[in-house]
């Protein structure tokens, strides 16, 4: 009956140690949620200079969206045509959970 005992401990002791170490490394796979970057610049339609914030998906190369802008009393109500989305272009840096390089049987591969 001891045995029985030591047995049910491990399992209440262990399970949520498993557990926190599978939830951390399913959320690491797990898609990135769009972000917000705010930049100012001088808009391409008024000439003003304007605080934007822009919505950027993962690895996107330019944003998906504009989420405000200071060139409207409502900076959240955007009415636009959006012209400065073609020219805003976002940058990407790895993530620092990820390992910068993979080792293989002849050397290394950056990634």
């Amino acid at each position: 009956m001891d045995w029985l005992l030591k047995i049910a401990v491990a399992v209440v002791v262990l399970t949520p140690i498993v557990l926190f170490f599978l939830l951390v490394a399913l959320a690491h796979l797990m898609p990135s949620p769009p972000v917000v970057a705010r930049t100012s610049f001088p808009c391409p339609v008024t000439r003003r200079r304007v605080t934007v914030a822009f919505l950027t998906a993962e690895q996107a190369s330019h944003p998906v969206d504009i989420v405000s802008c200071s060139a409207f009393p409502n900076p959240e109500r955007v009415r636009c045509a959006k012209a400065c989305l073609e020219s805003a272009s976002t940058l990407w840096t790895p993530s620092p959970m990820t390992a910068r390089y993979a080792l293989l049987a002849e050397g290394e591969a950056y990634r």
